[in-house]
Formats: C-alpha cells, structure tokens, sequence
C-alpha cells in the first residue's frame, strides 16, 4: 500500500468515525465497537505508513552515503574539496538548488537548513 493509499484510508476511517459518533440509532455499546475497530484500522494504517517512511528513509540515507562516497572519491582524484572541507551541500528536494553545508551542521546528528532559494524547511538526520 503507498503512502496517498494509507492517507485515504486513514481519512475514510475518521470520516467513518465522525459518522458513527453522529449517528443516534446506534447504541452506545454498538457506537464504542464501531468506533475501536475503525481506531485500530485506522492505527494499523498508520504504523504501515510510518514503516514505509523509514524503509524509504534508510534506503534514501544509503544511496546519500553511497553519492558522498563516491563525491569524495573524485574530488581526492581531481585534487578537489573532500569531505573535511566547508563546501559540503545537500540539494533541495523542492526546488532541487544545492544547500552548502557547514562542517559544523554537518557533524551535528540532525539538523534542519531553510532553503534560501524556496524557504523550504529540509531536516537531515
């Protein structure tokens, strides 16, 4: 299932919800029953998306891993900037415009950069 699947899904359980609680022909009990069984779906969907996120993260974080290698490589080769230097740069997944990156943000285990170009918000971790 991908991720605008689950966010549909999750959607048509709260609306789901928000009818069941509306509704006045059902019972108490029976409006408690629908109502966890649409919570629990709802989670279930949920705890599938944020799986998605974290697969597609930790493959996106390899292939990064894979690019500064191999960055670095060609620049130690052509007498270039290797990683120790300031001119490190992430691209902007919105506007795709190279972010630098300082050493010291670099080091950092996360971080977050405003792109000056969009103002997107981009975290790193």
């Amino acid at each position: 299932m991908n991720l605008s699947q689950v966010t549909s899904e999750v959607r048509q359980a709260v609306a789901y919800l928000s009818g069941v609680e509306a509704a006045s022909k059902l019972s108490p009990e029976e409006r408690s029953q629908h109502t966890i069984q649409q919570m629990v779906r709802a989670l279930e969907c949920l705890t599938e998306a944020v799986e998605e996120c974290q697969r597609r993260q930790t493959e996106l974080e390899a292939r990064l891993d894979h690019l500064n290698r191999g960055a670095d490589n060609a620049a130690h080769e052509s007498g270039g900037p290797v990683s120790g230097d300031p001119s490190r740069t992430l691209c902007c997944p919105h506007c795709r415009k190279q972010l630098p990156i300082t050493n010291e943000l670099w080091e950092q285990e996360r971080f977050e950069i405003a792109c000056p170009y969009c103002a997107l918000a981009v975290e790193v971790r």
